[in-house]
């Protein structure tokens, strides 16, 4: 059994040149869905925001995941052509002294998710300026700028190789 309710938020940040788009979804699964490790009867409310940092929409999961059901759940949410998504991160209590920690779902690293997670991080607390961002496929802190209008700058790590094809 699958419950979605959703509410559309539509900003257009000044100076951007065009629309940015989020979505805020709730999705309640049951655990015949996926095996969430809960009572039988269980179910789980996801809550998410779908955000359009450059053409690749990044699901982010607001909703504590088991990490052994990112996968299940990931798939789930691709699933859904309305979503728009092409990758999810779920984001985490920070364990490096970061404000935000966001586990993507295949352990990799993506600029373009941090600089989601930064606005994300920056909006709950109600304001702009540097975001500490810890994510999956980097062993460091990394910083990230929100600015007013709601662009966001980010220091990328170094690539650990880089080979000719």
């Amino acid at each position: 059994m699958l419950h979605i309710g959703f509410k559309k938020i539509l900003r257009n940040p000044a100076n951007s040149g065009r629309d940015v788009v989020e979505f805020e979804r709730k999705l309640c699964y049951s655990k015949d869905d996926w095996a969430m490790g809960r009572g039988e009867d269980a179910q789980m409310e996801l809550r998410l925001r779908a955000a359009d940092p450059a053409g690749n929409v990044t699901l982010l999961v607001e909703t504590p995941v088991s990490p052994g059901a990112y996968r299940a759940a990931a798939e789930r949410l691709l699933a859904f052509s309305s979503l728009g998504g092409e990758q999810v991160g779920y984001l985490v209590p920070p364990r490096r002294g970061g404000d935000v920690r966001l586990e993507m779902m295949g352990g990799e690293f993506c600029g373009n998710a941090l600089r989601c997670a930064a606005l994300w991080a920056a909006e709950r607390r109600g304001c702009g300026g540097e975001v500490a961002v810890e994510i999956s496929g980097c062993g460091q802190v990394l910083r990230a700028d929100v600015r007013p209008d709601g662009e966001v700058w980010a220091e990328m790590p170094r690539p650990e190789r880089m080979e000719a094809v």
